[in-house]
């Protein structure tokens, strides 16, 4: 694994984040349903998932966290990357978090509904999320080139 763990996994969220946004872009939500709001949930659980391994969460901890993205934005508030998690990404977690947490985007779960924000929003708030993170730690590794 990089030296920069951090930055893995943001990048893994930007590329779930970038998926999301072709089909978004490409007017093919109505079809793909499922798959869109679980890329969303993947890119928010990645993103923020790199502010806790930047600040010295192991891995060890982050499996136990699961794809509990409550639980982890909850942890995320500890850290001064909390401000990058605004209340319209706080209300998108909220919403999305029973249904992400346990599965049922990757598992049929018969009789599934979902009233989400707006995918416009969803894609503006949790590209800000990443944007954001992207700048921050780009930052950081000008800043200390010897990491």
């Amino acid at each position: 694994m990089s030296s920069h763990p951090h930055i893995g996994f943001l990048n893994y969220a930007k590329q779930f984040y970038d998926a999301v946004s072709v089909i978004v872009d490409g007017g093919k939500v109505s079809k793909t349903r499922i798959a869109v709001t679980y890329l969303y949930g993947h890119a928010i659980e990645c993103a923020m998932k790199s502010i806790l391994i930047k600040n010295g969460v192991p891995i060890e901890k982050l499996k136990k966290i699961g794809h509990d993205l409550q639980r982890c934005q909850r942890k995320v508030d500890s850290y001064t990357e909390k401000k990058f998690v605004d209340e319209t990404l706080r209300e998108i977690i909220r919403v999305l978090n029973p249904i992400y947490k346990e599965k049922y985007l990757e598992y049929h779960h018969g009789g599934l509904f979902m009233s989400l924000p707006s995918d416009i929003c969803m894609q503006t708030t949790v590209g800000n999320l990443i944007s954001e993170l992207d700048k921050l730690y780009r930052t950081y590794l000008r800043a200390s080139p010897s990491l």
